[in-house]
C-alpha cells in the first residue's frame, strides 16, 4: 500500500471458506433373494453420494458373514469373500455394487453377509455398511426306505423320507410328521417313534405310536386297538377308536406337568404302569381343592370316599377322583410309585377328562371290576 510508511502497521481480513468433502452411504436393494441352483445370483447395493459431487471420489467395500448363520467364501463366485472399490466421477451420485452369488443344491439355513465402505478418498462415509441375506431355496431329496419281512428299526430322521416297512414287526423314527409311511394290510405290529407331534390318523394299518424325548408333544391313535405311549413331557393323547392301551413309566406324568387323556373309554381302554401293577382301585370324594398338588395330598390322606374317616392311599395302590374346582375340574387317576407317601416327582397324575361311560362311584372298585389297568 503507497500509504504505508516503513514502520507502520495495517490489519488485513482473509475470508477462508472450508472444503467439505461429500459423504457416501450404502443400502441394500434387492439383496435378500435365494441363490438359485447354479450359476450366479446379484446381489446389488446402492452407494449414495451426496453433498459436493464437483470432484471425484472412491471408496473400498469388503463382503463378510454376518450374524448366526454367516455366508462365507464358498458361497460367492471363485470361492472367494468379494472386495472391490466404488468410484464417482464428477458430478456423479450413485453407484451400484454387485455381489455375485453362486448357486447351488445344498440344504442350508438362511446365511447373511455385509458390505462394508472403508478408506474413502476424497469423501466421508456415513452409512458404512448393508446386510446381504442368502435364503435356502432347496429341499432334500426324498429318500425310500424299504423294511424286510423280519423286525426292522428303520430311521427316517436323517431326511425327508418314503417309509415302506413290510411284513415284519418294525419300528418307524420319526423327527417331522411329513414323513410318508405306506403300511398294507398284515404287514405286521408296527411302531412309530415321535419326537414331535405325530397323528396316526392317515396311518389305518399303524398299530403303536410312542413319543420321544422331553418337548411336550401330543399323540393321536386310528381306529386300530393302539399302544399308545407318552413321553417325559406333557403330553394330550387321543385313542380315538378302538380299545386303546395308554403306557406311563413313573415320573413322567406328575403333577406338575400331568398328561391328559382325551377320550378314555372305562371297560374298553387300559393303562399299563410300567414297574409296578396297581393291586388296589378305590374313588375318592369329590374335591374341591384350589390347587391339584392340593387336592392329590388330600386323596393320600382319604382314597376311599366310602368310608368314615380317613383312609389313607396304600402304596400299590390306584385312585380316581374328580375335582370340582375352576382351573382345574376334571378327573383324575392317581398311581402311587409302590413307596409309602406322596412324592411328587414320581407318583403318576393322569387327566382322564373327556372320558365316555360311567365313572365308578365313591369306595373300593376293585381292579378286576373295573379292567382298568393290563
Amino acid at each position: 500500500d503507497a500509504n504505508i510508511n516503513k514502520g507502520d502497521s495495517k490489519t488485513f481480513n482473509l475470508s477462508v471458506t472450508p472444503v467439505t468433502l461429500p459423504t457416501l452411504s450404502i443400502e441394500a436393494t434387492n439383496a435378500i433373494q435365494s441363490e438359485g441352483n447354479l450359476g450366479t445370483k446379484s446381489f446389488n447395493f446402492i452407494v449414495i453420494r451426496s453433498g459436493d459431487i464437483s470432484n471425484v471420489s472412491s471408496a473400498n467395500w469388503t463382503v463378510t458373514g454376518f450374524g448366526i448363520n454367516q455366508a462365507n467364501n464358498t458361497d460367492f463366485v471363485a470361492g472367494t469373500l468379494p472386495t472391490g472399490m466404488v468410484s464417482f466421477a464428477a458430478g456423479e451420485t450413485s453407484q451400484t455394487i454387485t455381489v455375485n452369488v453362486s448357486g447351488d443344491t445344498s440344504v442350508e439355513l438362511d446365511e447373511e453377509f455385509i458390505v462394508t465402505l472403508s478408506t474413502p478418498t476424497n469423501a466421508t462415509v456415513t452409512t458404512g455398511t448393508a446386510r446381504g441375506t442368502i435364503t435356502n431355496d432347496d429341499n432334500n431329496q426324498p429318500k425310500v426306505i424299504s423294511g424286510t419281512d423280519q423286525g426292522d428299526i428303520i430311521d427316517a430322521t436323517t431326511r425327508q423320507s418314503t417309509v415302506m416297512p413290510g411284513k415284519g414287526d418294525d419300528i418307524i423314527i420319526v423327527n417331522t410328521a411329513s414323513v410318508v409311511i405306506i403300511e398294507l394290510p398284515n404287514e405286521g405290529n408296527d411302531t412309530v417313534f415321535s419326537s414331535v407331534n405325530y397323528n396316526l390318523a392317515a396311518l389305518p394299518q399303524i398299530e403303536n405310536l410312542t413319543l420321544t424325548g422331553t418337548t411336550d408333544i401330543n399323540g393321536i391313535g386310528n381306529g386300530k386297538d393302539n399302544v399308545i405311549t407318552g413321553n417325559s413331557g406333557q403330553n394330550v393323547l387321543t385313542g380315538l377308536q378302538g380299545n386303546d392301551t395308554f403306557v406311563f413309566n413313573f415320573g413322567d406324568s406328575v403333577v406338575g406337568k400331568p398328561d391328559k387323556i382325551r377320550d378314555f373309554q372305562f371297560g374298553k381302554d387300559k393303562i399299563r404302569v410300567n414297574g409296578l401293577s396297581p393291586s388296589v382301585l378305590t374313588r375318592a370324594t369329590n374335591s374341591t381343592a384350589s390347587t391339584l398338588d392340593s387336592l392329590v395330598n388330600s386323596v393320600f390322606i382319604d382314597a376311599n370316599g366310602a368310608e368314615s374317616g380317613n383312609q389313607a392311599f396304600a402304596t400299590n395302590s390306584a385312585a380316581l377322583v374328580v375335582s370340582t374346582a375352576q382351573g382345574i375340574g376334571g378327573t383324575y387317576l392317581i398311581v402311587n410309585d409302590g413307596i409309602g407317601g406322596f412324592n411328587p416327582a414320581t407318583d403318576l397324575v393322569i387327566n382322564l377328562t373327556g372320558y365316555s361311560s360311567t365313572l365308578p362311584g365313591v369306595g373300593n372298585i376293585g381292579v378286576s371290576n373295573l379292567s382298568l389297568f393290563v
